[in-house]
């Protein structure tokens, strides 16, 4: 679920830093750039793991700021297809389940990738798993177990006149999604935590 990525980046360190410990500067500064963001193709930063390099600090013509060429390890969200995950419903609707996994809530279930058959109450909101004679209820902050299928990343480019303007352009980008996992719970032991205890 956790890998470590390597990252290179130049970090700006502002005048008023330069008199502090670099090394705590510097991780506050990638602390606020990298983590509860998605990077793109990558995952969602979590945590700055560890430095591997530390390059010297260069002052351009015009920017007080010392500019630090860095090499750090960051711990990222990026499950392995395949891996079973535990999560917490938070909505229910004809597509499918939301999940969340407490820190990350951009998890969905497709209703095709449920146990089948299934149906959707209208009147509850909720998926219904008819297995024999009985209905198992897929209920909102119930545990459920699922093994992601795929991982999506958003290509939209972010355009900040666009969202100062409010254009559809913006609309657009607002309802993209960062980073997706896809996940199903059809198969045995997956599903509901409580179905199987």
């Amino acid at each position: 679920m956790f890998v470590l990525t390597e990252i290179r980046d130049t970090i700006a360190v502002a005048p008023d830093q330069l008199g502090k410990d670099q090394v705590q500067v510097l991780t506050e500064l990638i602390q606020c750039k990298y983590v509860d963001r998605v990077i793109p193709n990558v995952g969602l930063g979590v945590e700055l793991f560890d430095f591997l390099k530390i390059g010297d600090g260069f002052i351009y013509t015009g920017d007080a700021r010392s500019h630090v060429e860095v090499d750090f390890r960051l711990v990222v969200l990026r499950p392995f297809i395949g891996e079973v995950l535990v999560g917490k419903i938070l909505h229910s609707d004809p597509e499918g389940l939301r999940v969340t996994l407490g820190f990350f809530d951009d998890v969905f279930i497709p209703y095709s990738l449920l146990k089948q058959p299934c149906l959707f109450d209208e009147r509850d909101s909720t998926w219904v798993w008819k297995y024999d004679d009985h209905d198992l209820f897929f209920d909102r902050n119930e545990e459920i177990r699922f093994r992601v299928r795929s991982l999506q990343f958003s290509s939209a480019r972010f355009n900040r006149t666009a969202l100062q303007l409010g254009t559809d352009e913006a609309v657009a980008f607002e309802d993209q999604i960062p980073m997706r996992i896809i996940a199903g719970c059809d198969e045995d032991g997956l599903g509901l935590t409580s179905w199987w205890s």
